[in-house]
């Protein structure tokens, strides 16, 4: 069954995803919606993400931009190229089982975590040796990720261990899912997320920065910063904040919206301390914002920090 979705053994098991949310489908109307109509479906508009947009590459160096590797790639295209300065742990490497399990780490713990278990598990198993991993028992994939200090070991041991004697059962003998490639965004994140434990957090990650699809990602620092925005429907979750955010958010803006929003929550002092649930109209404190020196095409592991905040407020203060 090489390169085909067995829908008995895998549709069963997961997230639904419907094909209607793939892809920027928004009508260009909204933009030119009257305000006060007490209705909040249609936000963001156009304007508002490229003025966000504008605001923190303004406060960050710059736009980032993709490589030309991820842009609708293909095998042959990646052929050749150094994927080594990629923000791997978000699932940004040269194969996308690869980019799934690194995407499955990096759940519900921080950057330095997740790169950590990887690189336990290379050191344990080989480096991509995902063969081995599957022939080896939960608890000591567990143990290897535990005494990385991975967050969530146990699940995540779980969750790998089935994840690959499903593909090696189902999908690829050669536990290969480089077939997503060639399938539209719908299938491709409906096959995502029909894996267990693989939710559209982690499934639009891989969408976005290993097959370069436009894909909006919502984690903990873009949820808490679109709805501080005011860009959510009430009430949202991570999973509605998804379905509405890859709607409204034009796709040439997915993805630097994305790195721009993620890198600014866990940067500025002021944004920090808004909450998943933050009050109305409450104004955020003049903070300094670090500001970091522009460098095009960066990724999250390019990220370092300044050496010395620049004193200048939040630059979505006025937003916010």
């Amino acid at each position: 069954m090489s390169g085909k979705v067995s829908s008995a053994g895998v549709a069963s098991e997961g997230h639904r995803y419907e094909a209607a949310e793939s892809g920027s489908t928004r009508s260009k109307k909204a933009d030119t919606k009257a305000g006060g109509s007490g209705r909040e479906d249609w936000k963001p508009r156009n304007s508002d993400c490229e003025a966000v947009c504008r605001l923190l590459a303004e406060a960050h160096g710059g736009v980032p931009e993709r490589r030309e590797r991820l842009r609708g790639m293909t095998d042959d295209d990646d052929k050749g190229d150094d994927s080594g300065g990629l923000a791997r742990e978000c699932g940004e490497v040269e194969l996308v089982l690869d980019g799934l399990v690194r995407t499955i780490l990096s759940q519900h713990t921080s950057r330095a975590n997740s790169i950590r278990s990887k690189l336990a598990l290379d050191r344990r198993f080989g480096k991509g040796n995902y063969h081995a991993i599957r022939l080896a028992s939960v608890p000591l994939i567990s143990d290897t990720l535990q005494l990385a200090r991975a967050g969530l070991a146990p699940s995540k041991a779980a969750t790998i261990h089935a994840l690959l004697n499903h593909i090696h059962q189902h999908i690829h003998p050669d536990l290969s899912l480089e077939f997503l490639r060639s399938l539209p965004d719908a299938d491709a994140m409906q096959t995502l997320t029909s894996f267990k434990g693989v939710g559209p957090k982690t499934a639009s990650c891989v969408m976005l920065f290993c097959l370069g699809r436009n894909f909006f990602p919502v984690d903990t620092h873009v949820f808490r910063i679109t709805q501080a925005l005011g860009w959510l429907p009430r009430p949202a979750t991570r999973e509605s904040a998804f379905r509405h955010l890859n709607q409204a958010i034009p796709d040439h803006l997915k993805y630097p919206l994305h790195m721009l929003i993620f890198q600014h929550a866990q940067r500025c002092p002021s944004c920090k301390r808004i909450s998943s649930k933050p009050p109305d109209h409450q104004p955020l404190p003049n903070i300094v914002v670090p500001r970091i020196k522009a460098n095009v095409g960066r990724k999250r592991s390019h990220i370092k920090s300044s050496p010395k905040p620049i004193s200048i407020t939040c630059p979505l203060a006025h937003l916010l």
